[in-house]
């Protein structure tokens, strides 16, 4: 569905998966200018759904997981805010954790 993994979310884990205490807002904020570069508005609240993903195993392709989820929901319903849209792939992917 999706292709395997783009270049940026390849290099935001090996920078997280190198051990190094890398910091994980600026590659997040990279992901989403990235995957959600519409998201204007929206995007502080978006960086900080992405964090609390990013916190978990499987960080930074979880983020681009759901953020690519999130825009295709956004391609069938543009009036969707994107913070809605990230949250009902959180839920799609049935992760074992909620968003606050």
């Amino acid at each position: 569905m999706f292709p395997v993994m783009t270049r940026c979310a390849q290099t935001c884990m090996r920078s997280a998966a190198c051990g190094a205490p890398g910091p994980t807002r600026p590659l997040v904020e990279h992901l989403v200018s990235e995957l959600a570069p519409q998201a204007n508005g929206d995007r502080e609240s978006l960086i900080g759904l992405c964090l609390q993903v990013a916190a978990h195993d499987g960080a930074f392709r979880a983020v681009e997981k759901q953020l690519q989820y999130a825009a295709k929901s956004r391609k069938k319903k543009p009036d969707l805010a994107w913070p809605a849209a990230f949250r009902a792939a959180h839920l799609r992917l049935l992760r074992g954790y909620s968003l606050s």
